[in-house]
């Protein structure tokens, strides 16, 4: 993306991550499990084309912004069925909070799902540092088609808490529940077996249950470019453990052939 910043306003165009307002997304993408994750985090498409404008206060401890971009729920900008059916839209507006006691993110979002009619999004997250080692983490969205309401037709609730003796190691607890009322939303049907539902609806209408999950993650950097990390995960739709061990090496292209 382009971003040209004038004072305390900034502006954005092209491909950019959607303001969500979790703590969840807000994670890199290498920091993420999927077998850790949501059911929302692993099937919504945050990276979309668009554009924002954000405003920072005088202090930088808030941060506004209101974005408009291609909907998760249309085709991919540029491509051909993108021309040949008419584009699906977003409209998001998000918040960032830092202060010393705690951090917070929020979000409104509208997705168009078809021509005219929306999904609505609202979510709030919370990260609060208990002692100098461990911080808690909340995050809560509620979801429904043409429903701006608060408690939707689907919904997804979480909770954290990090370990973090130094820069190096970390252990992290995490708990989770969605459920879905009825509609299909942020989802997708598969019919072949995954550890994480494709979709909440059909999860309900078929074992008549919602989604739990929970489990934990263990990252160690035993060098500076180096990152091993364990993650153990299990749900009540999967029955089953999942165990995810991988390493990330950071290496600097610029040095590489030096």
């Amino acid at each position: 993306k382009l971003t040209y910043t004038v004072g305390q306003w900034d502006f954005n165009v092209g491909k950019d991550v959607l303001p969500i307002g979790t703590f969840e997304f807000d994670e890199y993408d290498f920091d993420s499990h999927y077998n850790f994750n949501s059911n929302l985090w692993n099937y919504l498409s945050v990276y979309q084309w668009g554009g924002s404008v954000g405003y920072t206060t005088a202090d930088e401890a808030n941060h506004f912004t209101a974005m408009f971009s291609s909907s998760p729920f249309g085709m991919h900008p540029f491509s051909k069925e993108w021309y040949e059916e008419c584009p699906l839209y977003g409209y998001s507006l998000g918040y960032r909070g830092e202060f010393e006691s705690f951090s917070a993110l929020a979000a409104a979002n509208m997705f168009e799902y078809e021509p005219g009619a929306f999904v609505y999004a609202t979510s709030v997250g919370v990260k609060v540092p208990v002692s100098d080692s461990f911080t808690f983490g909340a995050d809560f969205m509620s979801r429904g088609y043409d429903n701006p309401t608060l408690f939707g037709q689907e919904g997804t609730a979480l909770a954290t808490l990090t370990y973090e003796p130094s820069d190096s190691f970390s252990v992290t607890l995490k708990g989770g529940y969605e459920f879905s009322k009825d509609e299909d939303v942020f989802g997708f049907i598969d019919d072949t077996e995954q550890f994480v539902p494709t979709s909440l609806a059909l999860l309900n209408r078929l074992q008549d249950k919602n989604f739990a999950f929970g489990g934990v993650a263990v990252h160690w950097y035993p060098m500076d470019n180096l990152r091993l990390h364990g993650v153990v995960a299990t749900n009540n739709y999967s029955h089953s453990l999942s165990i995810n061990v991988g390493a990330i090496y950071y290496f600097d292209l610029f040095n590489l052939f030096r």
